[in-house]
């Protein structure tokens, strides 16, 4: 699996706005993962995601 993230910070005169973005599994590998509790079962990993994040500071 592939991730990709860019991130851009504007500075103290925007209040350090922050705004990020990306993307998954960049290849929509299929793959599987485990659980994260007890019951040990095994599920499909999750497929190509993309996401925009943002942060400011008050």
């Amino acid at each position: 699996m592939f991730n990709l993230r860019g991130e851009y910070q504007f500075g103290k005169n925007m209040q350090n706005l922050r705004l990020a973005a990306g993307v998954k599994n960049v290849f929509n590998h299929e793959y599987f993962t485990r659980s994260p509790d007890n019951n040990s079962g095994m599920y499909v990993g999750m497929p190509r995601t993309f996401f925009v994040q943002g942060g400011m500071d008050f």
